[in-house]
């Protein structure tokens, strides 16, 4: 059960579990295509949404097996899963998943110091990482596409893009690995990153909403709950 901080009892019946399957559920992709790894930040307080964003209900499960098992559904078993605040909490949610869970004891510093400590999991012979957010919903059709991509351009960074608008997650190759380790939260982590890498990106465009979606506040989970409703 989520953390209910004074006064927000309301936001867990708000969106209320669905009954649906996950789609495809594991039907992972050809295991031909290059071995992809996978980092899950889920480290954070959830300050602002004041109760635990990786337990929210989502689509029928918490938040953060939704993020995992979407992520096993596209054919990506190296899957690390970064953790900090209330950690026993969500590692034993975790529990029923052949996945790694990673502690960050440092990661009140901001989310460069999950990143590193996610990257430091992932196994070597993968060729590239995709890095996501517990509190930005992914879509099974955005990671198989960029799973997709990578076998073209294994060496590009590969970016979701809806009506031009970039979104996430993210695909790193693991040629910048070393770059990624050097993220700083003071010149702006990850963005600053690509933003030094920008004729290395390859950007996919899709029918696809979601990759715009980030569950910050209160007000942005019910929208979501609302409209998926």
């Amino acid at each position: 059960m989520a953390e209910i901080y004074a006064g927000v009892p309301a936001i867990l019946k708000f969106c209320k579990p669905s009954r649906r399957p996950l789609p495809d559920s594991f039907h992972p992709v050809s295991s031909s295509t290059p071995s992809l790894s996978a980092i899950v930040l889920a480290a954070g307080r959830s300050s602002r949404m004041r109760t635990l964003k990786a337990l929210l209900p989502w689509k029928g499960t918490s938040l953060i097996r939704f993020q995992t098992e979407t992520l096993l559904n596209a054919g990506i078993s190296d899957i690390v899963v970064v953790l900090g605040f209330r950690a026993a909490d969500l590692s034993n949610e975790l529990s029923s998943y052949t996945i790694k869970t990673v502690m960050n004891k440092d990661y009140h510093s901001g989310k460069c110091s999950s990143i590193k400590a996610g990257l430091a999991a992932v196994t070597q012979p993968s060729s590239g990482v995709i890095i996501c957010a517990v509190d930005q919903p992914l879509s099974l059709n955005v990671v198989r596409n960029l799973y997709k991509l990578h076998t073209k351009h294994p060496a590009a960074i590969i970016l979701p893009s809806f009506k031009g608008k970039r979104g996430h997650p993210l695909l790193i190759p693991k040629s910048l690995y070393d770059d990624l380790q050097d993220i700083k939260e003071q010149t702006q982590g990850l963005r600053h990153l690509v933003n030094t890498r920008r004729k290395e990106i390859v950007t996919v465009e899709l029918d696809e909403p979601s990759i715009l979606l980030n569950l910050n506040e209160q007000a942005d989970y019910q929208e979501a709950c609302w409209e998926d409703s």
